[in-house]
Parts: C-alpha cells; sequence; structure tokens
C-alpha cells in the first residue's frame, strides 16, 4: 500500500501539491479575516468605544413643540440645551441631584439677548463753525457672500458762537430741533445683542473645561461684589474672541458752505442743500469693533485720516434691555433610509428695530415686546470658546463642536442656486436673529436669574452624568435607562438619553437663491444609539465576504480533485483485478486525504510565525475544514471511479443519462442543449460558479455602498469605512481572482475531455470555425443561465433585506460581463488545441 501511495504522490504530485495550496490559501484568507476583521472589529469597538459617551449621558428637556425638534425621536439638534426660555423649576433641579446614580447635574438656562452698550466714534480734526456728512457703513461676512448690515448718511454742524448768525444754522435749528455741539461722527458697536445664559459654575466645571478656559479675570466661583453700584449688577463672563467678520467704516467729510448764502437757496430743505453742496473727506475710522480689542470696552474713539485714539469713561449703570428669539424651526423635506436627512429652515419677515433695511435672512422671530430689567452687567473674566474640552466625552477630537459653545460648525456645502461648492465653513452673522449666533456672549451664574424670571420657572435643560457607565456595555445602557426613568417619574421633563449616540450628518436648506449665497450646509446632529448599527453592519458584510471566498474555494477543490479520480479509474479496476478490495483502496485514499491536509498547516504554520494570530484551537478548525473539503471531493469522485469499469472510467463523466432522452436534436440549440446533458457535474459546477460570482459581485457593490452611505452619516462611522474599504476589497478581489480561474478550469477540462469530438468533426469536414461556434454557442447558454440566476437571486435577495435597488445598467453589466469573458476563455482554449495536428497523430496510431 505503501509503494503505491509513494508512487501515487510522485506521479500526481502536481495535483496534490495545487490542492493543499489552494486550500493553504484558504486556511490563509481565514487568518487575514480573523486577524483583519478582528484588528478591525477592535478598531472600530474602539473607536466605538470612545464615541460610546457623549459629552453628558441625559439631556433633560421641558415639552417642547413639536415644529422645534425638525426630525424624528433619536435625534437631537445643536443647542438644544438652550431652546427654551425656563421650563424647569430649581427645585426638580434637587430632586435630579438626588435620584441614585447621578453623579452631575448641570442645569443651564437662556435668559435671552441684551443690547451691551455702544461706541461714540468722533472725528478728532473737525474745526468747529463748518458743515459735515458722516456716513457709516457695517458689513458681515458669512463664509460666501458679506452682507452690508447698515448704510447710514447724515448732516451735522460742528456748532460754534460764529454760527448764530447763519441763516442756515437757523433754519437747520428750526428743521432737527436742537443744535450739534459735538465733532462729527456716529455711533458703532451699537446695537451689540448678547447672549446670555446662566450656569451652575461648580457643575458646569464638571462638565467642560470652562474655568480652565478663562483667559483673564476671574471665573464665576469666586465672591464678588458691586459697591457703590446704584442698582444690581450682574457678574458676567465674556466670550473674548467670537467667530463674526465683521468691519465698520465711517467716514467724514467736510461740506464747502459758501458765505453768499440767500432764503431762495435752501428753499427744499438744509439738508438735501448741503447734501449737493462739493465736500472734502477729512478722516476716516475702519475698525471691527467685535473682536477682543473693542468688544467690551468702555470707551469712545476719536479718529482723523491717520488712526484713531481711545478715550475711557465711566460705566453708566442702566436698566438692561432682554430680547426673547425663537429657536430655530425646521420642516423634514426628506429623510429616506440610508440617505442623509434634508431639513429646511423656517424663514421669517425682518422685524428688527435697528437692522430694519438689510437684507439678510431671518430664521428667529422675536417673542413679544422687549423686557427691560432692573440690572445691569459687570465683566469679570474673559473666556474662549475653543479652549473648552468636554470632561466626560472620549470621543471627542480636536475642532469637534462643544455642546452650547461651539455649537453648529456648519459648513456650506451648496449655493443658493443647488449647486454643489468646496465645502466652507458657515461663520456668524452679529444679528442674532440670523441662522447660526454663534457662542454664548456672556455667561453668568444662576443667582442671577430672578433678575429676568422672577416666578417663572428658570431652567431651560439640564445635563446629566450617570456614575459608572463609562463602559459600552448593555449595563451601562440599563443604568442610563433606569435613571432617566426615574428623572420622567419625579419630574415629568422629557429625557434625551445621550449615551451611545454619535454625530450625524443633516442638510439644512436655507433660504439663498442666487449663486453667492447660502443655499445649504451641512450639520453635525446627534443621533442616539446609531453606535449599536454600525458594528452590525461591520460584522455582516466581513462574515458574507469570508463565506463567498469559502464557497469559491471548496468548488475549486472539488473540481480538481474530482477529475482527478475520474482519471484514476483505469487504476482502480487493475487494482481490483489483482485482489485490491475496494476498503482497501479507500483506505488508501484515506491516507491520501490525511496528508494533503497537512499541506495547508505546514502554509499556515509558517505565515503564522510572522502574523502569530492562530492559535491551537485554530489550527483544529482549519484542518477539520480542510479535511471535510478533500473529503467530499474524494468521496463523490471516487464513489463513481470505483463504480465504473476501465472502459466506462476512460468516458469522463459517462455517456449516458436519461435526461438526454428528454431532448431530441433538431437543430443547433437542441445539440447544444444535449452537450450540456451529457456533462451535467461539469457544466452544473460551471453554472453555480458564475452564479454566484454574479450573486456575489451585485450584493458586494451594493452591500458596500449601502455599508458606505451608512457610515458615511456619522462622523465616528466615516473614519470606520475607511479602514474597512482596502480590506473588503482585498477580500472581494481575490475571490473574484479564485472564482476566474475556476472558471477557466472548468471550461479547460470540459473542452480537453471532448478532444474526440472535436477530432471527429474535423475529420467529417467540419471546418474550424463551424466547432468554435457550436462550442462558444453551449458556453454562451451556460454564460447566460448562470450570470441570469445570480442577477435573479442577488436582486430578490437586496430588494427583501435591503432598501435599495440595483440600476439597470449594473444588471445589465452583471449578465453580459459573465457571458463575454465566458465567451474569450472558450476561443482562447480552443485555439490551442491544434486540431489538424490531433488527426495527424490519431491516423498515424
Amino acid at each position: 500500500m505503501f509503494s503505491y501511495l509513494k508512487v501515487t504522490f510522485r506521479e500526481r504530485w502536481k495535483i496534490f501539491l495545487t490542492i493543499g495550496l489552494i486550500l493553504g490559501c484558504l486556511g490563509l484568507a481565514y487568518i487575514g479575516t480573523q486577524t483583519m476583521t478582528g484588528q478591525i472589529a477592535i478598531e472600530a469597538r474602539g473607536e466605538l468605544e470612545d464615541d460610546w459617551r457623549y459629552q453628558y449621558d441625559l439631556l433633560v428637556l421641558p415639552q417642547l413643540d413639536d415644529e422645534v425638534e425638525g426630525l424624528e425621536d433619536g435625534w437631537v439638534a445643536p443647542q438644544s440645551s438652550i431652546a427654551s426660555y425656563g421650563g424647569i423649576s430649581l427645585e426638580d433641579w434637587e430632586k435630579i441631584k438626588g435620584i441614585e446614580g447621578v453623579e452631575v447635574a448641570a442645569p443651564i438656562a437662556l435668559m435671552g439677548y441684551f443690547e451691551f452698550i455702544g461706541m461714540n466714534a468722533n472725528a478728532s480734526n473737525a474745526t468747529p463753525g463748518n458743515w459735515y456728512e458722516t456716513t457709516k457703513e457695517v458689513t458681515a461676512f458669512d463664509g460666501m457672500k458679506t452682507h452690508t448690515l447698515t448704510e447710514t448718511s447724515s448732516i451735522s454742524e460742528y456748532y460754534d458762537e460764529s454760527m448764530e448768525d447763519s441763516i442756515l444754522y437757523q433754519r437747520h435749528l428750526e428743521e432737527r430741533g436742537y443744535p450739534s455741539n459735538v465733532a462729527p461722527g456716529t455711533s458703532v458697536r451699537y446695537p451689540n445683542e448678547m447672549l446670555l445664559v446662566a450656569i451652575d459654575p461648580e457643575a458646569e466645571d464638571q462638565l467642560y473645561n470652562v474655568s480652565d478656559s478663562m483667559i483673564s479675570g476671574s471665573y464665576l466661583d469666586e465672591s464678588y461684589s458691586s459697591e457703590g453700584a446704584t442698582m444690581p449688577v450682574v457678574p458676567v463672563v465674556a466670550l473674548k474672541e467670537p467667530e463674526y467678520v465683521m468691519e465698520e467704516t465711517v467716514t467724514v467729510h467736510e461740506i464747502n458752505v459758501p458765505d453768499n448764502l440767500s432764503e431762495d437757496d435752501i428753499v427744499g430743505g438744509t439738508t438735501s442743500y448741503l447734501r449737493g453742496l462739493p465736500k472734502e473727506e477729512i478722516a476716516q475710522l475702519d475698525i471691527s469693533s467685535l473682536t477682543s480689542d473693542l468688544r467690551f470696552k468702555n470707551v469712545n474713539l476719536e479718529f482723523d485720516d491717520e488712526g484713531f485714539n481711545e478715550v475711557e469713561y465711566d460705566l453708566i449703570n442702566a436698566p438692561t434691555e432682554i430680547i426673547q428669539f425663537s429657536p430655530i424651526n425646521y420642516s423634514l423635506i426628506e429623510n429616506n433610509d440610508g440617505d442623509i436627512p434634508l431639513l429646511e429652515a423656517q424663514e421669517y419677515p425682518n422685524a428688527s428695530d435697528f437692522y430694519t433695511e438689510i437684507n439678510i435672512p431671518f430664521y428667529r422671530y422675536s417673542e413679544g415686546v422687549r423686557q427691560t430689567h432692573d440690572f445691569t452687567v459687570d465683566i469679570v473674566g474673559y473666556y474662549d470658546s475653543s479652549e473648552i474640552r468636554p470632561k466626560f466625552a472620549g470621543s471627542w477630537q480636536e475642532e469637534d463642536p462643544v455642546d452650547v459653545y461651539t455649537p453648529h460648525h456648519s459648513m456650506i456645502i451648496k449655493n443658493g442656486l443647488g449647486e454643489e461648492i468646496e465645502p466652507t465653513p458657515l461663520l456668524p452673522l452679529p444679528v442674532k436673529a440670523s441662522y447660526y449666533p454663534g457662542a454664548p456672549d456672556m455667561l453668568t451664574s444662576l443667582n442671577a436669574l430672578h433678575h429676568v424670571y422672577d416666578e417663572e420657572p428658570p431652567l431651560s435643560s439640564i445635563r446629566v452624568v450617570v456614575d459608572g457607565v463609562a463602559e459600552r456595555s448593555e449595563s451601562s445602557q440599563s443604568k442610563i435607562e433606569a435613571v432617566a426613568t426615574e428623572i420622567k417619574e419625579q419630574t415629568g421633563h422629557h429625557v434625551d438619553i445621550m449615551l451611545g449616540s454619535s454625530a450625524s450628518r443633516v442638510h439644512v436648506n436655507l433660504a439663498g437663491t442666487e449663486v453667492d449665497e447660502v443655499g445649504t450646509v451641512e450639520e453635525g446632529w446627534q443621533q442616539k444609539g446609531v453606535n449599536w448599527s454600525i458594528e452590525n453592519q461591520v460584522n455582516q458584510t466581513n462574515i458574507l465576504l469570508f463565506i463567498y471566498l469559502l464557497a469559491i474555494s471548496v468548488i475549486f477543490c472539488y473540481t480538481i480533485i474530482t477529475h482527478s479520480l475520474f482519471n484514476r479509474s483505469i487504476d482502480f479496476a487493475m487494482q481490483r483485478a489483482i485482489g485490491w478490495t475496494r476498503g482497501k483502496i479507500v483506505r488508501t485514499l484515506s491516507i491520501e486525504v490525511f496528508i494533503i491536509s497537512t499541506i495547508p498547516l505546514l502554509v499556515i504554520w509558517i505565515t503564522n510565525n510572522w502574523l502569530e494570530a492562530v492559535s491551537f484551537i485554530d489550527y483544529l478548525y482549519i484542518w477539520l475544514i480542510t479535511i471535510a473539503i478533500i473529503s467530499i471531493g474524494y468521496v463523490t469522485g471516487s464513489y463513481k471511479a470505483l463504480k465504473l469499469s476501465p472502459r466506462e472510467g476512460l468516458e469522463g463523466e459517462g455517456a449516458e443519462w436519461k435526461m438526454q432522452r428528454m431532448v431530441r436534436i433538431r437543430g443547433i440549440m437542441s445539440y447544444c442543449l444535449h452537450q450540456l446533458l451529457r456533462r451535467p457535474l461539469r457544466f452544473g459546477l460551471l453554472t453555480i460558479v458564475i452564479a454566484i460570482t454574479t450573486f456575489m459581485l451585485l450584493l458586494s457593490i451594493v452591500t458596500q455602498q449601502i455599508l458606505s452611505d451608512f457610515l458615511y452619516l456619522s462622523f465616528i462611522g466615516e473614519s470606520i469605512n475607511l479602514k474597512l474599504a482596502g480590506y473588503q476589497t482585498a477580500t472581494l478581489i481575490l475571490s473574484f481572482i479564485l472564482a476566474v480561474a475556476l472558471t477557466f478550469l472548468l471550461l479547460y477540462l470540459n473542452l480537453t475531455e471532448r478532444k474526440k469530438e472535436f477530432l471527429i468533426f474535423s475529420s467529417i469536414g467540419w471546418p474550424m470555425r463551424r466547432i468554435q461556434f457550436y462550442i462558444s454557442l453551449e458556453s454562451f447558454i451556460v454564460s447566460v443561465i448562470g450570470a441570469g440566476i445570480g442577477t435573479i437571486v442577488a436582486s430578490l435577495f437586496i430588494n427583501i433585506y435591503t432598501d435599495s435597488v440595483i440600476p439597470s445598467w449594473l444588471i445589465s453589466l452583471s449578465i453580459l460581463s459573465p457571458v463575454a469573458l465566458i465567451t474569450l476563455f472558450t476561443i482562447v482554449i480552443i485555439a490551442g488545441f491544434k486540431v489538424k495536428g490531433v488527426t495527424k497523430n490519431h491516423h498515424a496510431a
């Protein structure tokens, strides 16, 4: 027996080595799948673990109107925590702090927008006794377009006693009613609407490093006294450097008034007359009063044609006028599964008392009349919002938004005409009724609430951190849900679970209609619980790809093994003739199976010395799978080979099959079908390979796009998708190459076994073109059947389990490509047969 095995391996070592190497490649693919999938899963899960925790775990809100939410449940829009003016009482805050499991309960209250004091800017080189025209233009840039916020022009005199006898002065005084005895100029930095937000300094510092973001001055947790104040003074921490790009230009012209002025000259009014006179520019001021240098200074400006000087003045305690703007209301335009939701921000008419002439869209309206409150503010320190970091969010990275402090970070992706542009940041405008207000301009403590709210509930929201939920697990989720339920039962307020959320993309249509206006912006809204879905998508796709590779490898090995055993049918018949039993032959073949199955283990062992990724149990799994794959081919092939006589064994799969009787040869098509039915196993395997390859390619292309689209919806998913793409593409390419090689092998074996047919056809005078035509027609039928089955099954699978539809061009390509490939292989194989040479050798014999 062992001598026979030695001869067998010496004569057939190429076949056995091929089988071993193919199974070795499958084993390596298993290692690669385990290693790469495990590594990617670890990295993906690591990122999901990091992204598991938002900046806080629960967001407690008063019941909001449906129109404010914009999207269905599961989404939290930016600045939701300050979307309402009160609604949660301080008593509710105390209850929440007392609930078991609450580590931090940080309240926040939107107090409103109040007008900060302005500055006067006057021309220092103006001469008393002359007339002047002062113009002011204020512009702001939103990332695409420069908007003109203010454009004014005024005529005034710089009073001097010498003007008393002037007809022009007397008439102008009658028209206006009062004299102007100051240098020509205007106000700048006015109005300066400030977003005022109240916090609990101690709780806020548990969520964020607000105190560490202080640039100068003191934080709100220090004691404060306002000695000598004539009214309540509220300490505030001011935003040092906002994101505004605003420019102010003040120009002063001296008007050349003639000495010989008469009543007839000013009959149409002094202002109209003065505007028509020649004038000369004497001074110009170009500043941005909302920058850190000038934004909060108690100064006036004196300027000339060379620059300006600052003149300090004492702060005058005056009542604070609070404006309450509505939150942004959204309407959902479309939200198809796998697509980025598209919303539209509702636009409101301009109802501003100051910005009456500007032509920019307003997305907030004033809630009722302006209210004056009996307090003023004193800036005790300055903070930098870009320096604020969350303390609980491992997912946070540099430049990411931080709740209310850097809320939107919107990117403009389309202009007003709907044309895609290079993404550019959307900058806030200083007009608070516009779309993006920026970070809070001033922070104060909860002590200031009673100056505004009186007896009304003061808190806009409470952000809650639950103890012991840092790890991404079901138990953490359960703890969060338990605390959320307790908060609902004790307070009755709405609770959003932020644990397990990730920043997801949302597109918002704005009101732009021109090429240089903002059309659509992309924002990151929080989509709760999306992390679990990301992990499921990753695992399913990797498993699907490995199953395809496994199926192709099994069919490849099966084809080679069965073909080899069919060719050995004569050997088996001779062994039986000299006294070998079928059992002894089977035992010999079993030893072959055992020896061949060790080749993949050797390949894997060599590779594992480098990767160190396979354990003993993995070796056992691979060995058992290898034996199973080889045994399938050996059992099938040996059963038929041992059953056939030596003469029948030379005929491949045999010459008789009952189904052939049902197909009568009446023409070209029936002849081709008859030939296919003569070799059902060979052509059946070929059809199966084409079918599953077509199915897998279609499924991979579509599901990969679905996966990419799904992962693209969230910022964390996008980074995971980049890591998955390379591995999945490599696995798909490897499987496809193996499938193409298997297709070629099956065609080659089939056509090689039929050389006798080609010889007969050639002997009776058939030209080679005719032979090629019949063979190509057979291949065409097989490829169309296989590609058709694969396409139909893939379409049904995708339609049943996903919401996607395969494009018609992709269906056409999936059918035509296998047909073209099989036809090409057939032509190449037949061209290498050299039928004439075969004929000569046959006659010579």
